[in-house]
């Protein structure tokens, strides 16, 4: 009764109202829909589908939600190319759903509109790895505002293609337009096996992602400024939010020599099992880049990976290292807010990355390899933690006192925290436990007779020069005056040293089932203090020992040795507090 009683209302109306109404069937499926008279705006035309014209009346079918893709007689087969289907509908410029099934297409987005699956079930896959699947353009000066697309995974097989992309996929015959598409949000989506799955070749700046996944791409992001000519457009701003990138060459990749690089953010994103989590080059910033409480898990560490490299417009392929982040260029600032951070290569001229309050590896134990700054560059840790020990090198600084969890020192693993230090000119109510006075003279006993030990005096300080002769990398030579007996407590040791030549790596520790801190002084010819804190559990007898990474001969100098010890966990973080 209700279906008749509403077909009676819609006759009522045509003949009421002069045709303001009609019924129509529709030429795919055949099921009837009904339209209702409208007068078509100036980007508006007879579709056949959407709007209609009847005896020369324009009619627009009524409908609720969003456009059926398959009203335009889209497949979603997964075999038949569905880009005049699709790029039909995105010309109406109406928010399109897509049902499930696998569209294959090319299509321009040159409106205003939201595309949305059905969640997991809607795949998009390319039918022209030249063509991007989505490539959204616009014309000056109007960004893309107000464009969604959701709930939609994008496949392609063996790292071919691009999902989507912005402006012109030919950079040779870009137009002024194609740097202002941008400014759209993409919510919920996956990205499998593309050379490229995001493609900004022209700034394209202000899009967010929002809970997307990008796996097993080439690269995940690929962001660069506008240097093909027209308005000058950095490649910044844009904003991750819970995002992952999983198994990537690249996952992300930003390259920018136009000033006013900034605003880009990862926020809560997880970066897994990447040869390189990110790429940066640029040689401003106005603001940093932020990576905000993003975690590093494990990495694919092959021994090489081709990265892009720009000279101007001239592109060549670079094999470089894998790293965590690999920071380029010059004059540009990165901020680490709380997260896991390790194993980062800053290789250019005055760029300056920040931690606060990150957990910060190296050891191979958690597959954290070594952190590099180039000279004119700093690496700064403001309050770390840490669960193997923050790395000795020249120009990474700590700041404030890492952490104090996971204490506990044994088995020959040393779960005592270490991290370069400043000073070691300590005020403390506590007094030193033990110390060395590298002014008198000391013994050396080892793997082999080394040369007795000279002394002299550096910046009116007492030293030790020590010349070890080392000729493989098992070989060990142990201070004697530093051989302590600890008992159970909490302590904190101060070793300060000038390193001249090799690469010597210090332990305290007994030889046998305990080991207080190991780590690798910083070799660049000048002088250096380093601290490690740590719970003993039961006796033992620790004494400063040392050795050669590579198994070649080391030449350093020894300045100071201290220890401290506490009663309790309070009292150590107190005496760092006073002193860090």
């Amino acid at each position: 009764m209700k279906g008749v009683f509403s077909l009676l209302m819609i006759i009522f109306s045509c003949a009421l109202f002069g045709q303001e109404i009609i019924i129509l069937p529709d030429a795919l499926t055949g099921q009837s829909y009904t339209y209702s008279k409208v007068i078509l705006s100036p980007n508006q035309r007879v579709d056949g589908v959407i709007y209609v014209n009847k005896n020369g009346i324009t009619y627009k079918r009524i409908y609720d939600g969003k456009i059926n893709i398959k009203w335009f007689g889209a497949k979603g087969d997964g075999i038949t190319d569905d880009s005049k289907a699709i790029q039909k509908a995105f010309e109406i410029g109406e928010s399109i759903f897509f049902p499930a099934g696998n569209y294959r297409f090319a299509a321009n987005v040159n409106k205003r509109f939201e595309i949305e699956g059905d969640a997991g079930n809607t795949v998009f896959s390319p039918v022209d790895n030249n063509k991007s699947i989505l490539n959204f353009q616009t014309k000056a000066p109007y960004f893309t505002y107000a464009s969604i697309v959701s709930n939609i995974w994008f496949t392609s097989k063996n790292k071919i293609g691009t999902a989507i992309s912005f402006g012109k996929n030919d950079v040779k015959n870009k137009s002024i337009e194609d740097e202002y598409a941008g400014n759209v949000v993409f919510r919920n989506l996956r990205f499998i096996g593309f050379q490229k799955a995001v493609y900004f070749p022209f700034g394209n700046i202000g899009c967010n992602f929002f809970s997307c996944a990008f796996q097993a791409n080439e690269y995940g992001i690929y962001s660069l400024d506008n240097r093909w000519g027209g308005d000058l457009m950095h490649a910044g701003n844009k904003c991750f939010y819970a995002c992952e990138f999983d198994s990537n060459n690249v996952a992300v990749y930003f390259n920018n020599t136009t000033e006013g690089f900034g605003g880009v953010s990862f926020n809560d994103c997880i970066f897994e099992a990447n040869a390189v989590n990110g790429y940066f080059y640029s040689n401003n910033t106005y603001t940093p880049t932020i990576f905000q409480n993003c975690w590093d898990e494990k990495r694919n560490t092959p021994s090489k990976v081709i990265i892009d490299q720009y000279t101007g417009t001239s592109l060549k392929k670079v094999d470089m290292e894998p790293a965590s982040y690999i920071f380029d260029g010059s004059r540009s600032d990165y901020l680490f807010i709380g997260g896991r951070v390790m194993n980062l290569k800053i290789l250019g001229n005055n760029i300056n990355v920040t931690s606060y309050r990150s957990k910060f590896e190296y050891s191979k134990d958690v597959r954290a390899e070594k952190t590099v700054v180039s000279d004119n560059s700093q690496l700064t840790l403001f309050f770390p933690s840490t669960d193997k020990g923050i790395q000795s090198a020249k120009n990474i600084y700590v700041k404030g006192i890492p952490f104090l969890n996971s204490l506990e020192v044994g088995a020959n693993n040393s779960e005592s925290k270490f991290f370069p230090i400043s000073s070691v000119g300590f005020k403390s109510n506590f007094p030193e436990f033990y110390s060395v006075n590298f002014g008198n003279p000391i013994t050396l006993s080892g793997s082999f007779n080394a040369v007795a030990p000279t002394f002299q005096r550096i910046n009116n300080q007492a030293a030790c020069r020590l010349a070890l002769d080392f000729s493989n990398k098992n070989q060990y030579i142990a201070i004697n005056e530093t051989k302590t007996d600890f008992v159970p407590g909490y302590y904190f040791i101060v070793t300060t040293a000038k390193v001249n030549i090799g690469n010597p790596i210090f332990f305290v520790w007994d030889r046998n089932e305990n080991q207080f801190v190991s780590f690798q002084p910083i070799n660049d010819k000048d002088i250096h203090s380093y601290g490690a804190y740590g719970y003993i559990t039961k006796k033992a007898e620790f004494y400063l020992d040392i050795s050669s990474i590579d198994g070649t001969p080391v030449d350093l100098d020894l300045l100071d040795y201290k220890i401290f010890k506490f009663s309790t966990k309070e009292e150590l973080q107190s005496f760092l507090l006073d002193n860090l």
